[in-house]
């Protein structure tokens, strides 16, 4: 199948090797199965990551000098990687995609985050014994996780996040292959727009990772529906974003509205309608020189940033929407129940606060692929 994200992404400049790219000259077995394992333990909750191989790294950049992966070694790589990825346990499945960038041939291996973690692997290959062990990325890295990082690994996996969990009131059906198409398209995805018309709905669903379960019974994600049906809130209650206008301190006149679509419309449709109905602009003139100051009584993109994390970090367990409340002197806006648990209250008084894990890993993914989270 085709890797659902733009090339160009994991491959110009904009994107530096992080915790969820890894650069490799070419096949590397031992060094590769321990990065698959790695980034199916999704340490940090960030959906897995990618390896490309094929790319020279210079200082955790792609080197304009790579040697890429000629197209006669794909079908060699393909049966070694599936050897690779069935000595890791519990079973695991990566995708992987053959793409020539720039006069280059590269060879992309996808491992999301697993659904079993923790996996564990051989620490070698072609060696003598030495046991398995689990993996994590640390920034950068793969490393072997210490005992305490095992300890914690073991504590993340016990439960599945919700936005990742089966959600048994909604069928495939209930999926919109408009709104998949229109994913793809924005995220760049070609190949995968010219498999549409090829493959069934449940084909294109598995191919994304938002249904699981039995052949008999295959349900969405919550992730899936929150992102590819009309109005999520029909099946996670409170998923949409409100808008509340205070015209005066009394409230009697206040004015709502509603933002009810898929995640990504919800977040550009609330940010459009301040940007139109509450962002003013002053221009003053000033003496003896031609040009003029401009002055706005609340900066765009910082109010965009708020709602994306707003409404990234909300808890859709809980049926609150996020709440954008306009007064004449401030904008606040909420989602429940705010930082995670983790994060000391110091911290969220200081603003310096820090975390390792993310409440909603699946949603964060599909939204940094829209670029509209990072």
């Amino acid at each position: 199948m085709a890797i659902p994200i733009d090339l160009r992404t994991l491959i110009d400049s904009r994107m530096v090797e992080n915790n969820r790219v890894e650069y490799k000259e070419g096949w590397n077995p031992e060094a590769i199965l321990h990065s698959i394992c790695a980034f199916a333990n999704d340490y940090d909750n960030v959906y897995g990551g990618y390896i490309v191989l094929g790319v020279k790294d210079d200082n955790g950049m792609p080197s304009k000098d790579s040697p890429g992966i000629p197209a006669e070694d794909v079908d060699r790589i393909n049966k070694d990687l599936l050897n690779l990825v069935n000595r890791i346990e519990p079973k695991y499945e990566v995708d992987s995609s053959y793409e020539e960038y720039n006069g280059i041939g590269m060879f992309i291996i996808w491992a999301p985050g697993g659904h079993d973690r923790p996996y564990k692997c051989p620490i070698g290959i072609g060696k003598k014994d030495k046991g398995m062990g689990f993996y994590i990325r640390k920034q950068s890295s793969t490393v072997r996780a210490n005992p305490s990082q095992e300890k914690n690994l073991f504590r993340i996996s016990d439960s599945i996040m919700f936005d990742d969990r089966p959600n048994y009131t909604a069928s495939i059906e209930d999926l919109d292959l408009g709104l998949i198409r229109e994913y793809l398209a924005n995220i760049g995805s070609r190949k995968s727009l010219e498999q549409v018309p090829k493959k069934t709905l449940e084909e294109i669903c598995f191919d994304l990772r938002i249904v699981t379960g039995p052949t008999e019974f295959r349900k969405p994600l919550n992730v899936g529906l929150l992102f590819f049906t009309p109005k999520p809130s029909e099946f996670i209650r409170c998923a949409y974003v409100e808008v509340v206008t205070f015209p005066d301190v009394t409230g009697s006149s206040m004015i709502s509205k509603r933002f009810d679509g898929p995640l990504d419309q919800q977040i550009k449709g609330c940010v459009a309608y301040i940007e139109s109905s509450i962002i003013q602009k002053r221009t003053d003139k000033v003496p003896s020189k031609v040009e003029s100051k401009s002055f706005y009584n609340y900066p765009l993109e910082a109010l965009e940033e708020v709602i994306v994390n707003a409404v990234l970090h909300k808890d859709y367990m809980i049926p609150e929407p996020v709440t954008v409340h306009i007064y004449n002197d401030r904008i606040e806006v909420m989602n429940i129940p705010g930082p995670l648990d983790s994060i000391p209250d110091s911290e969220v008084r200081n603003g310096t606060m820090r975390s390792t894990s993310y409440r909603n890993r699946r949603i964060g993914d599909f939204l940094e692929r829209l670029d509209l989270a990072e």
